[in-house]
Formats: structure tokens, sequence, C-alpha cells
């Protein structure tokens, strides 16, 4: 869930192996996808996408590998063996993993109901409202387009709103704080 949120990812993209983390640079590639055990190409229209990591999800993820005493070949979230069975062998599917794992644990913490497309909404706005440039937004969250964040992900904040008005009403009225005051003598 952890690696979800930071990458951005499509859930069906959790298809990793060790092989596609690039440690030294900090890159996680996206190489394949996985529906209900099936592997195909990724959604977006560059295979091969590199998802930038921080030095510490890196070291999270290699502290993770040397637990499960993984090879390079081997799923980074293999599928798990359920009432004595393996299930297929491959990535762990997305699928059953909301229902299973997260949405309970967001129930007993009083969270709302929770769904893939309700975190990627989350991740998006987050990017935005920290002010991240759309192409880099658009290349983490796999969109051919920057368009299509702004259309269908990215929703208005009150704060956003805010800013927004008071902006407009600013420029319409004359009326500027002391800062877009001493900004337009500056500038």
């Amino acid at each position: 869930m952890y690696l979800m949120a930071v990458t951005s990812i499509r859930p069906e993209e959790l298809a990793f192996k060790w092989l596609d983390l690039d440690a030294a640079n900090l890159n996680l590639m996206v190489v394949r996808a996985v529906n209900q055990g099936e592997i195909h190409t990724p959604k977006y229209h560059r295979v091969n996408r590199p998802i930038r990591l921080t030095q510490a999800d890196v070291d999270r993820l290699l502290a993770l590998k040397r637990r499960m005493k993984a090879g390079e070949e081997d799923w980074i979230f293999p599928n798990r063996i359920r009432n004595g069975k393996v299930l297929k062998s491959g990535p762990i599917w997305h699928e059953t993993l909301l229902g299973r794992r997260i949405q309970p644990v967001a129930r007993s913490l009083g969270l709302p109901h929770i769904t893939w497309r309700l975190l990627r909404h989350w991740e998006v706005t987050s990017m935005i409202r920290a002010k991240m440039e759309l192409p880099a937004v658009q290349q983490r969250v796999g969109h051919s387009r920057p368009g299509i964040l702004l259309e269908y992900y990215a929703e208005v904040l009150p704060a956003s709103a805010d800013d927004a008005a008071l902006a407009m009403s600013g420029e319409l009225s004359g009326v500027f704080s002391k800062a877009e005051k001493a900004d337009r003598v500056s500038g």
C-alpha cells in the first residue's frame, strides 16, 4: 500500500520483480501489469517508464528484499498461499488485495470506503496541491497527456478556491496584499 501511495502507480502495475528496481539511480521501472493473474504490458503509452523513488523508499524496499531472501527474478509482491494451496504463481492480485487487506484496516480506523480510484485521485490532488509541474505528475501516474489529470483527477481544494477568489477580487478591485504590492513594485 505504501509503495502504491508514494509511486502513484495503477494497482495492476504492482507486477514488479526485484530486477525492476534500479537502486543506484532511485528508480522503479514499470514494465508489466497484471489483471487476474494474467501478465500484460502497462496501459501507459511508454513501456518501461521509470518511477523516481527517494533513498528512504529504496532502503525500505531493499530491507524487504533481505527479509524475503529474494532473488532478482522474484516478485516484489508475490501471491500468497491460501488454505494450503498456492494460488497462481506470479505477482499479487490487486483485485483481491483491496477487499482482503486494505478495506478491513480502513474500516477499523474509521476511514471511509477505500477504492483504488479514490487513492489515485488523492495522489494526483496532493501532487497538484504541492505545486508539482504537470508533466512530472503526468509521468508519475502514467498518463499520455497532462490534461487528463486536470479533467479526471484533480479535485478543487477549498484553499485553492479561496486563492482564486482573492486573486480575482484583488485584480478587479485594485486591492492587493502587502506582498502582492511589493511584488508589483519590484516587478
